[in-house]
């Protein structure tokens, strides 16, 4: 079923392409004016189009931040016994999350609950750039350069896959937060290859599993969950 956009575009051409051919056998003033009514017709065509592929666009990126969200509640689900069957991950979820994001914005929150904490990540995907800050509060006697240290493990390990970590304080918000931003440059089809999709979900999701136990091996307080 063709979309709404697309279907408009293609009867716009269509439509276009009459046009010149009856202009092709009319004098030379009349021709020139259907000719330029036909190049007008088939720019608004353009333009349906671009509209078609952004909207498509974006509709493929709030797929992927549903994606992700279902991904991180699978994030601590337990491993069941050998010959168990198989065992469906919604009917064992251990870690709850909630998420805020606006269809077609390129941007979404989510609220993780899990392995004992409560951990706050914002995720930007503009098209093939990812980007993901953790949120953790403020430490009494640690700032980003002495938490980045205690995280000297999970960054190597997280560079290792590809991201670029960074540590900032936050000076936006009421309750002071340490943030940690992490970028990764994706495949430019990224949005077109759910191989693409699936392997960087995966790699999102294990390493803010891996960023909880972290914080817990070297007892850094995130919140209570």
């Amino acid at each position: 079923m063709r979309e709404p956009r697309s279907e408009q575009a293609r009867e716009k051409r269509e439509l276009a392409a009459l046009i010149r051919r009856y202009a092709a056998g009319l004098e030379d003033a009349d021709r020139k004016d259907l000719t330029a009514h036909a190049d007008s017709i088939e720019a608004e065509a353009g333009a349906l189009d671009k509209a078609h592929a952004y909207g498509t666009l974006k509709a493929r990126t709030d797929a992927v931040f549903d994606a992700l969200l279902e991904a991180l509640k699978a994030m601590d689900d337990p491993v069941p016994d050998f010959y168990s069957g198989s065992v469906q991950g919604h009917d064992v979820n251990r870690t709850a999350v909630r998420i805020a994001h606006l269809s077609g914005a390129p941007e979404a929150r989510y609220l993780v609950h899990g392995l004992g904490s409560r951990l706050e990540l914002h995720v930007q995907l503009n098209v093939y750039r990812l980007a993901v800050v953790y949120r953790i509060p403020a430490q009494r006697d640690l700032d980003s350069a002495a938490l980045q240290t205690r995280f000297a493990r999970w960054t190597a390990g997280a560079a290792g896959a590809g991201w670029t970590i960074g540590w900032r304080e936050a000076c936006d918000e009421v309750l002071p937060a340490i943030e940690v931003l992490c970028r990764a440059g994706r495949p430019i089809d990224f949005l077109q290859d759910e191989r693409h999709q699936l392997y960087w979900i995966t790699e999102l999701v294990q390493m803010t599993r891996a960023f909880l136990l972290e914080a817990r091996r070297t007892g850094v307080e995130l919140a209570a969950a």
